[in-house]
Parts: structure tokens; sequence; C-alpha cells
């Protein structure tokens, strides 16, 4: 499953994911635990408090518990949208994680200057990554504290997506296009004023059957902008051309890269 990555509008696309929270939560991955040992290692404090931007329904912010061992930490997920919030609460409440989520925006995020270790954001950095914002994002930071954001690519091939056609029809937008390299948000670390600013790239493959590869197309904010009827006819299209594209073969299977980009205070 590869969309079509078009230049994504913020305005009706980022207030979207809402409408399709529980979507979201069923079919959205988390991540790889490389991610968090790699997050843990930048951090030789053993009390340290979090903050995930654009957390959603914590899927990026629950695996923090699971890596940080005997360390004594606290983490805060901060995310515009209540009805995601709902979802974050409720799981997190039901796996007894004591996270506390904060409805709000990267653009004014209600915390005072030396605040957190660590700050995280996770496929979420294209909608507020902007100078003035990195830099509130960088003030909030502990001297020395890390900043990282990451996101899923998937590995380019010669080999068309299955259903591209689909995709340009009913004008499917994914990242910008430099939110997808490493290079623009490296650069822009560094501009900000961070210090030994990084990438790292975590491959790893994915295997999805045909209903989890529509369940996850229907976590996209442009399927949450549909209609009803385009919303039908735009699964029941993308299910045939998948069905016809792996025939016989039970999984979707496709290489990307976890992508990964840091920089301390």
């Amino acid at each position: 499953m590869r969309p079509v990555s078009n230049f994504m509008k913020p305005s009706k696309q980022k207030i979207s994911f809402g409408l399709v929270a529980k979507e979201y939560q069923k079919y959205r991955r988390s991540y790889d635990p490389k991610l968090y040992d790699l997050l843990f290692s930048l951090l030789p404090d053993k009390e340290l408090k979090f903050l995930d931007i654009g957390c959603g329904t914590g899927k990026s912010t629950e695996p923090i518990f699971r890596a940080a061992g005997e360390r004594k930490i606290s983490v805060i997920g901060v995310d515009p949208d209540k009805a995601m919030l709902h979802e974050a609460r409720l799981s997190a409440k039901k796996k007894k994680l004591p996270i506390e989520y904060v409805q709000g925006t990267a653009e004014d995020l209600p915390f005072v200057e030396s605040t957190f270790d660590a700050i995280i954001s996770g496929a979420a950095f294209h909608w507020f990554g902007s100078k003035r914002t990195v830099g509130k994002i960088k003030n909030i930071l502990k001297t020395d504290g890390v900043f990282m954001v990451f996101w899923t690519q998937y590995v380019r091939t010669n080999k068309p997506a299955i259903g591209s056609r689909l995709y340009e029809k009913y004008n499917w937008r994914g990242i910008p296009k430099k939110f997808r390299g490493q290079k623009y948000v490296v650069g822009l670390l560094k501009e900000i004023g961070f210090k030994k600013v990084k990438k790292v790239s975590i491959p790893f493959t994915e295997k999805l059957t045909i209903p989890q590869v529509i369940g996850t197309l229907k976590t996209n904010s442009s399927y949450a902008l549909m209609s009803p009827k385009v919303k039908q006819k735009f699964v029941k299209e993308m299910m045939a051309a998948y069905k016809e594209a792996l025939g016989k073969n039970k999984y979707d299977i496709n290489d990307l890269q976890l992508r990964i980009c840091y920089g301390f205070r």
C-alpha cells in the first residue's frame, strides 16, 4: 500500500482525524521498539519527563512506558482532536498507563520553558513543522533535552503502487514531499539551533491482509473528508484493485523505513 503523496493542506485535513478515530485506534500500527531504545539511549537521567506532540490515539505515546525500564517517567500527550484523545484515554485506562492527555496544538503548547527532557512527534511533524513552532518546542525542552520526530516511508521501487490510479482519481493526499525526506527536517532543526542533529533509518517489512490495508486507508484524512457515498465507492474499487493485484496471495508485502531525526537543545 503506497498512497500518492501530494501536498497536504492543513486546514480541513489537519482537523479531520476525529472522524476516523476508532478506525485509527484499530488499524494504525505502533512503532518499532528500536525507536524507543534509541530515544532512551540519548537520555542518561533516571527521572524523565516526556511530551508527545500530535499523539493521536496514543500509538506513539504508550510505548514510552514499555521501554522505560526502571526509570521514573511522566508522560504527556497533546493532540488537537477530542475524539482522538478519547480513544487514547480509553486505551491508557485499559492498560493502566498513567499518561496525561491534553487537548492542544503544537503552535500553542500550554507549557513553560525548560519543562521536558524529551519531546517526540510521530507521523505528525508535517502538520506543524515551521521555524516559529519548532522554536517554541525548543524553548520548552530542558538544556540538553531531546526533540525527536519520526515517520514511516515506503522504499521506492519501480513497481507502481496498487491502486495508484484510484489515489489520483480520488485526489488522495499524503505527507508533503519535503517532509518525506530527512534532509529538510535535519536542516530545519539545525537552523533553529538544535545541537548534534542526526538522522537514523530503521528498515522493516509490512505484511497486511486486504482488510487490514483497507482499514489503514480508512485512517487517512483524505478518506475522512469523503462523503459516505464516495467512501463506499472508494473502498469497493480499492478492494477490487487489491484482489486483482494480489491474486491468490493473502498478503500485501512492502519494504518500509522508519525515518528518525533528532537534536538536542
